[in-house]
């Protein structure tokens, strides 16, 4: 049961999670993807508090470690003051140790991964936004010291956007998705079905071959490793000896992944550049073909053409409203292309099947880029999105989008028209995204973030996955009242303030 300090960090949408007292390690399984309100379910009423990278306030922290390297926090302080961000107008936290510094923000974009060591220049620590990663908060209580907040206000975190945090890591990491352990990995990782396999080490060889399948980096399977028994050769070995170990099993199997892909994921590969590079005509097409593109890409993460999926994460890959999505997946069961197997329900989604109708062709097209704000409906419309992807690879005559895209010719005009007339409307300058060339249409701006904001559609991608957040949260605190109130328990309702 959420305890009052957890509750107040609730209503300001931190993922709050428990933390045993006195301690700064979370020992619970799994913490990384269980719903806040399930994990404070049977935690002591003493426990410490953590904060999870992002949740719907999407929250990252500066973690400056002075104790490793001093200067690290004024360095730090610096660079946010080039940013217009003034000492004591962001949330700052005082670590048990009295030297460390947390300092709090809200970021606006997406960072792959959920931690990131600062740059050399600024000194030691790291940036902590992803829900892998956490920090202790305050009043947590740690070798008889608290963590405090010395300024600042945890309601009014700034915003930065993820090209302004690049000089603080370096470098801009490669994106991946958000990966979810497999099922059959999952029981390994627990310590079952360890028979089948000749020695503790080949088990958990598997186990890492089953969680990189799945999309997961070196330090999210580090993470993992951490917090689950596993065959028990991993946990026996100590210090820097386990790291070593480790990583010398993580750059084996991903050898063997990159090597060879199982026939399964072949297969949701297969289906997914289908998707991407065939026409698909009508005019709900487009809704259909990048919806349809999530799902494979669902299916290839899970390495099975069965799979779980929420109507609002499909939202999301897709760039489109969850009832758009909901249409989109009735057309494609009726056109033979996916398969409902089972019904969500509660805390669980739908259950799909990826199906091959027969209609797999080949192409040498490039995908769509439905996650684009400026390929949303109201901006420029999957069609857009199309002909932006052809014409990345080559110019091409109207009639010739018409027929990559299978769209009629007439509405292959109408986009080629606004995506050619572009005006910046407090400027009044022409940002146009193509231009004709004699019969042939071709790109001269590849700029989307500008182009989506002359069309209205900028962040609309970050508000729909703060939407979807919230609303995830607010439908499992309300399965959490009912399953109190069957058991005559009480449950905290929201608190409207601090």
């Amino acid at each position: 049961m959420l305890t009052k300090t957890a509750q107040e960090y609730y209503e300001l949408d931190f993922d709050v999670i428990p933390i045993p007292p006195g301690q700064k390690e979370i020992k619970t399984a799994g913490w990384q993807k269980t719903d806040p309100i399930r994990l404070w379910r049977r935690a002591d009423e003493q426990s410490n508090y953590g904060i999870r990278g992002g949740g719907v306030a999407n929250v990252a922290v500066i973690d400056c470690d002075d104790k490793t390297q001093s200067g690290t926090f004024d360095n730090v302080q610096n660079w946010l003051w080039g940013y217009g961000l003034e000492p004591g107008s962001y949330p700052v936290v005082q670590t048990a140790s009295g030297i460390g510094r947390h300092i709090y923000i809200s970021m606006a974009g997406v960072l792959p991964g959920d931690a990131r060591n600062l740059d050399k220049e600024f000194g030691a620590g790291e940036l902590r936004y992803g829900p892998g990663a956490y920090v202790v908060a305050p009043p947590s209580r740690v070798d008889s010291s608290n963590y405090s907040l010395i300024s600042g206000d945890f309601r009014n975190l700034p915003s930065l956007q993820t090209a302004d945090i690049v000089p603080l890591i370096g470098s801009m990491p490669d994106a991946k998705s958000n990966p979810t352990i497999p099922r059959k990995t999952m029981s390994l990782l627990r310590g079952y079905g360890l028979a089948v396999y000749q020695s503790r080490s080949e088990a958990e060889a598997a186990a890492v071959m089953g969680l990189i399948n799945a999309g997961f980096d070196y330090s999210g399977i580090h993470s993992i490793f951490e917090s689950f028994p596993v065959a028990g050769k991993y946990k026996e070995k100590q210090g820097k000896e386990r790291i070593r170990w480790l990583g010398a099993v993580y750059h084996s199997a991903l050898q063997k992944v990159l090597a060879s892909e199982s026939p399964k994921r072949q297969q949701a590969k297969r289906l997914l550049q289908w998707a991407q590079n065939s026409p698909w005509p009508g005019r709900t097409g487009s809704y259909d073909q990048v919806v349809y593109i999530s799902h494979a890409r669902v299916a290839y993460r899970a390495a099975t053409l069965e799979y779980s999926a929420s109507c609002r994460d499909l939202a999301e890959s897709a760039g489109v409203g969850h009832r758009t999505v909901l249409n989109a997946n009735k057309r494609l069961v009726e056109k033979g292309l996916l398969e409902r197997v089972r019904a969500g329900g509660g805390e669980y989604a739908n259950t799909y099947l990826l199906l091959d109708n027969g209609q797999l062709a080949k192409s040498d097209a490039v995908a769509v880029q439905p996650e684009r704000d400026a390929f949303r409906w109201g901006a420029l419309n999957k069609t857009g999105a199309a002909i932006y992807a052809n014409l990345l690879q080559e110019p091409m005559t109207t009639k010739e989008l018409a027929v990559k895209t299978g769209k009629h010719v007439e509405t292959i005009r109408r986009s080629l028209r606004r995506m050619s007339k572009l005006v910046d409307p407090t400027t009044g300058e022409l940002l146009p995204l193509i231009e004709r060339n004699g019969l042939k249409w071709c790109l001269v701006s590849k700029d989307l973030l500008t182009t989506a904001k002359i069309l209205g559609a900028s962040g609309k991608g970050q508000a729909q996955f703060r939407r979807h957040a919230k609303e995830r949260r607010d439908h499992n605190l309300s399965l959490e009242i009912i399953r109190q109130k069957k058991h005559n328990k009480s449950v905290p309702l929201p608190l409207p303030n601090l």
